[in-house]
């Protein structure tokens, strides 16, 4: 009879989108993988001017195109997604595959670990790119 109540639980578990909300990620193998994204983005307290992507600081729980300065594509802007972690798992996965026409050239990450981990390499950023506490 005890089984009859976990039961639920259990399913909740087993069907949760992505174990990306509990932080699984390892975030200094995530600052090896961010190499890949440093071509064109920044992130920390050091923003390099004219990037091809926008600064990644505070990314994870923001919206989507939430940069007022950069020029973002019509369908990212048109988007209207917040970057919590399975989303950005989702496009770290493949970026067009999430959103069609976006200009991001990268190809995504085939890596679900590398995933995880970039992605707990990021949320250890504000916006204002400073280490969280």
């Amino acid at each position: 009879m005890l089984h009859v109540f976990f039961a639920p639980a259990l399913i909740l578990a087993l069907t949760t989108p992505n174990a990306f909300a509990q932080g699984k990620g390892d975030p200094v193998a995530g600052a090896e993988v961010f190499k890949k994204c440093e071509q064109c983005h920044s992130i920390g307290e050091t923003i390099k001017a004219g990037n091809a992507g926008p600064a990644l600081n505070g990314v994870i729980g923001r919206k989507s195109a939430y940069e007022k300065e950069f020029n973002y594509s019509p369908p990212m802007r048109s988007a209207r997604l917040t970057w919590d972690e399975p989303t950005l798992a989702r496009f770290l996965k493949s970026p067009k595959g999430l959103i069609a026409g976006t200009r991001m050239l990268f190809p995504g990450l085939s890596s679900p670990k590398d995933i995880e981990d970039v992605i707990a390499f990021m949320g250890q950023y504000d916006e204002l790119g400073r280490k969280k506490q």
